[in-house]
């Protein structure tokens, strides 16, 4: 047999042994870097404690939908290593909705620890989320607060010392609670129930006085927050 003919068989020989190689091994073949559906669950749960609704595998990302004590989330994950991608929340906890704090349970809480006046307590929608806003006023500072409605956590204040000159322009801006209680009363005779500023940051600020009459009826006074003006009486059957 000449060198040719040897060469030949070689090389065919190694032709199919490479090719034996890649039928069997398949290096392109990524399915065992894909962490199980199981794997995935159990490390986003245990950073997130909630119970996993939703599991899907898309385009190398794991999409899961989990259900915790403060509303649902969707997850997006790496198939490859596990690591959390993004997280949005799709809804709140339903419990939690229907249980926010009355607005006197607030402000006892608020007084109590500030020892202050309070000048306004609302309840606003702040980037989807429900917070109480509040001011308190002392003899040297006024502090703005924002709360959570559902544990009467303080999340955040902004606080600015006063003088003389502030303070009287703060009594200009705003008649107190009280003041406007009395004239509140002055329209309907009763027992006062609840008092909310509205639209403190507006050009139309008023409050809300809500009174309960000898008869059981309640009526809602709306007033001027500046003048004091009445501006309307609603009686709720």
């Amino acid at each position: 047999m000449n060198i040719k003919k040897k060469l030949g068989y070689a090389g065919a020989g190694a032709a199919v042994l490479v090719g034996l190689v890649l039928l069997f091994v398949q290096p392109w073949n990524h399915a065992d870097s894909v962490l199980s559906a199981e794997a995935v669950e159990e490390t986003v749960i245990s950073q997130y404690p909630g119970t996993v609704e939703k599991s899907t595998l898309e385009n190398g990302e794991y999409h899961l939908r989990i259900s915790t004590d403060t509303g649902t989330y969707e997850f997006t994950v790496d198939s490859s290593d596990g690591s959390i991608m993004s997280i949005q929340q799709i809804s709140k906890s339903g419990a939690k909705e229907h249980a926010i704090l009355s607005r006197d349970t607030v402000k006892e809480k608020l007084l109590s620890e500030t020892g202050g006046k309070l000048l306004f307590l609302e309840l606003i929608t702040k980037e989807d989320q429900d917070i109480y806003k509040a001011k308190v006023k002392t003899d040297t500072e006024r502090t703005l607060f924002e709360i959570d409605p559902y544990t009467g956590e303080v999340l955040s204040r902004q606080t600015i010392t006063i003088d003389q000159e502030d303070d009287e322009e703060e009594n200009q801006k705003f008649l107190a609670e009280e003041e406007v209680e009395k004239i509140a009363m002055s329209e309907v005779a009763g027992e006062v129930d609840d008092t909310e500023l509205r639209g403190e940051d507006t050009n139309h600020p008023y409050y809300l006085v809500e009174i309960e009459t000898d008869d059981d009826k309640e009526a809602v006074i709306q007033i001027h927050a500046i003048t004091g003006k009445v501006q309307s009486v609603t009686w709720d059957d």
